[in-house]
């Protein structure tokens, strides 16, 4: 999935936008009802840089259809945040958005690959691409691409031994239109 870069003009107001979204950064953290993961740090001495959180601003973004698991996994230069809802547990599927800026819930966007059971957007660009995966009635996952929410595209890595289910996902794109992701073999 890689195309030629798109020529951009730094005057433009998607430029200006971008310079006021990383001069304001807002910070958008997606509540969750089973808890937050521990991340281990690196052993030997750690910096720690001073506290900055008055810095930054937080706010809750769930989407209402389901207020019990909402996870926020991208955002471009104009606001726009890739994500999902549904834990994945059975009867509690994962189902695709993007949430457009003034983040009302009348700002959310379905986009669910065409007859998936499960969705996941996990990235996107400035470009109008979406990428993630969808899993089909097996529990095989696929990488997709979108072209603004339309133009849906299967992305399977190539291998002689696939992994049962077969696990392929994009996980991030960049201005380019190059996707990033894995694939289990």
């Amino acid at each position: 999935m890689h195309t030629s870069p798109a020529s951009v003009n730094e005057g433009t107001p998607s430029k200006r936008r971008a310079g006021r979204l990383r001069g304001r950064l807002a910070v958008a953290v997606a509540a969750t009802a089973i808890g937050a993961a521990a991340v281990a740090a690196p052993a030997g001495a750690a910096v720690i840089p001073p506290d900055a959180s008055a810095n930054y601003s937080y706010q809750t973004l769930n989407n209402d259809n389901d207020t019990t698991f909402n996870q926020l996994l991208g955002i471009n230069d104009a606001g726009v945040i890739a994500g999902y809802f549904g834990s994945g547990q059975a009867g509690h599927p994962n189902k695709g958005y993007e949430l457009l800026p003034n983040y009302f819930q009348g700002d959310y966007r379905n986009e669910n690959f065409p007859r998936s059971e499960q969705t996941q957007v996990t990235g996107l660009n400035n470009n109008g691409i979406t990428v993630g995966f969808w899993v089909d009635k097996h529990g095989n996952n696929n990488g997709f691409y979108a072209v603004r929410r339309h133009q849906f595209h299967t992305v399977n890595f190539p291998t002689d031994d696939n992994a049962a289910p077969q696990v392929d996902q994009l996980l991030g794109v960049n201005d380019n239109d190059v996707a990033v992701g894995f694939y289990t073999d």
